[in-house]
């Protein structure tokens, strides 16, 4: 029995995939690679053209998307736009900091009026009891 470099599992002949760099996988395996868009070997990460499996040879071939000049500038431009609603979103988050602090030193303000007006109507009328006597 031969063992799989990947799952390292135990595999028999029927479920072994050869590699044309002649590196053996189980077809779990290299499937799961392939499909991963990996199209290297996985030992020593050649492109693979074809493997054997079940005496059955499966070619590979790989399909490139092909990009043309209005797609890149309508990707130029949604890029320009992602980026500019991005900064608008970082601005809306600065401006709701600057607002919530300015929340707190408007409260802590408004404690320290209260505070000070409470201890001023105190000394006077403090003031005003001293007057009557």
């Amino acid at each position: 029995m031969k063992e799989c470099p990947i799952c390292l599992k135990d595999f028999d002949n029927i479920n072994i995939c050869i590699t044309d760099c002649n590196h053996e996988f189980c077809s779990i395996c290299l499937n799961k690679w392939l499909d991963r868009n990996r199209l290297d070997c996985p030992k020593c990460r050649k492109n693979i053209k074809y493997f054997n499996l079940n005496e059955n040879t499966t070619r590979i071939i790989e399909i490139n998307p092909v990009i043309t000049n209005q797609n890149d500038n309508q990707n130029n431009n949604l890029m320009v736009e992602l980026n500019q609603i991005s900064s608008r979103i970082r601005d809306s988050q600065n401006l709701i900091n600057i607002n919530v602090k300015l929340k707190k030193y408007l409260f802590v303000s408004l404690l320290v009026n209260i505070t000070l007006l409470t201890s001023s109507s105190y000394l006077y009328m403090n003031d005003c009891e001293i007057n009557f006597l």
